[in-house]
């Protein structure tokens, strides 16, 4: 190809008809969507290399992760795991000593933060969006409890999780929830 960059024999950035590659503008987008973009102004296209271009980061949605990924966490029901463990600022209900809710909700989102966080690339993490789950079904303090996450939907940065919960005796919860990918600062 006259009018571009070769990478392995393959074009990297194409010139556009009529129109010279220009000095940061350009973006090309490899299988792992790495954006490359022109220190300088090339000049002779056929005679250039990606050593005239520079790889500035990856697109952080697109790194390792595809749906399907799995991931687990296994826990022990502490007491400060359970429903009647409340903070004295909130109401005082008299509440079963089981696995709470929330507690279980908050593995579910936490095993699906540990997925992301081990495929993004430094400075990347993620934040909760959207929760939306059924709990049907008590485990004791003490009982193991193992959550499962499958990403089941990339949409650009917010990456959708289905989600379940079991513990000794079965299912004790499962839905989805939803997580964005953001720049840490």
């Amino acid at each position: 190809m006259k009018n571009s960059l070769l990478f392995s024999g393959r074009p990297v950035l194409q010139q556009a008809e009529n129109r010279p590659l220009q000095k940061t503008i350009r973006e090309y987008r490899r299988a792992k969507n790495t954006v490359i973009m022109m220190e300088e102004p090339v000049h002779d296209v056929k005679n250039s290399s990606i050593a005239d271009a520079t790889i500035l980061h990856r697109k952080e949605t697109d790194m390792e992760l595809k749906a399907g990924m799995k991931n687990s966490i296994t826990i022990n029901v502490t007491a400060a795991m359970c429903a009647d463990n409340l903070d004295s600022q909130l109401p005082q209900v008299d509440l079963p000593h089981v696995f709470s809710t929330p507690s279980m909700i908050n593995l579910m989102e936490l095993t699906c933060a540990d997925l992301l966080a081990k495929n993004l690339e430094e400075g990347k993490g993620s934040v909760g969006m959207a929760v939306e789950v059924k709990h049907f079904s008590a485990t004791p303090e003490g009982g193991r409890v193992t959550c499962e996450v499958e990403i089941a939907e990339i949409d650009g940065k917010k990456i959708l999780f289905n989600v379940a919960a079991s513990d000794e005796k079965g299912p004790i919860g499962k839905g989805t929830h939803k997580r964005a990918i953001i720049t840490k600062k």
